[in-house]
């Protein structure tokens, strides 16, 4: 390990868990817009309701599995504990 902190296998600092969370949130965003920006046209052209409902249920299921993520790296959660006993 060297005097800076830990390197991951990039030889970039290694991020806090909240740090990749921000990184993985912007990153869906900026791909969301992208789809809408596609979507938005075409709907004028054919009926894309299932589409958009569809990008509701990613945008729904990321916001769980980021908390889900979340809740497991707090050191009291009992998922936690028992991942580490398991270690």
């Amino acid at each position: 390990m060297d005097k800076e902190g830990k390197r991951d296998r990039f030889g970039l600092k290694h991020l806090t868990t909240d740090q990749e969370i921000a990184i993985s949130l912007l990153l869906f965003v900026l791909g969301s817009l992208l789809i809408l920006s596609a979507l938005i046209p075409l709907s004028r052209v054919a009926d894309l309701a299932p589409a958009f409902f569809g990008l509701v249920m990613a945008g729904a299921g990321y916001t769980f599995a980021i908390e889900a993520v979340r809740e497991l790296e707090e050191e009291d959660h009992f998922l936690a504990r028992l991942l580490e006993e398991q270690e």
